[in-house]
């Protein structure tokens, strides 16, 4: 009976951990929630009309509509190949994102909403927080 009390509070405290963890990390990494704050200096830097920013911001609400595959692969695989399959997306899409609004790998507009589609594969918001919000050029 103990054996059993320890490994529940075990499990209670990774839980937790897990969520606070992935908290921090939503936060401090600048995610979607912080577009409307790049999204000005991204057009000027690549030449985007606001409705070309507009649509790359939709194409990562698309990746998150698409999030749907992780459910898939966290029930045929369990939770840490879909943590690292998460991570990995995470990191490629705005590695990819960065790189090409520094002109290191294509930024051309398909380029650029394909990237945005990897990293919201891995976002979970309200629908449309990742809009543009800035009217002004």
């Amino acid at each position: 009976h103990t054996h059993t009390h320890i490994k529940m509070a075990a499990w209670r405290l990774n839980r937790w951990w897990c969520m606070s963890l992935g908290m921090y990390l939503m936060f401090s990494g600048g995610t979607v929630y912080l577009f409307p704050a790049y999204s000005a200096a991204l057009r000027r830097q690549l030449g985007y009309s606001i409705e070309q920013t507009n649509q790359i911001s939709t194409f990562c609400n698309i990746g998150t509509w698409m999030g749907i595959l992780g459910g898939i692969i966290y029930d045929r695989f369990g939770a840490k190949p879909t943590g690292v399959a998460g991570l990995t997306l995470l990191a490629l899409g705005y590695t990819l994102f960065y790189l090409g609004s520094r002109g290191l790998v294509s930024s051309n507009y398909w380029a650029m909403a394909a990237y945005a589609m990897v990293f919201g594969q891995v976002q979970k918001r309200e629908k449309g927080e990742f809009q543009d919000t800035h009217t002004h050029t």
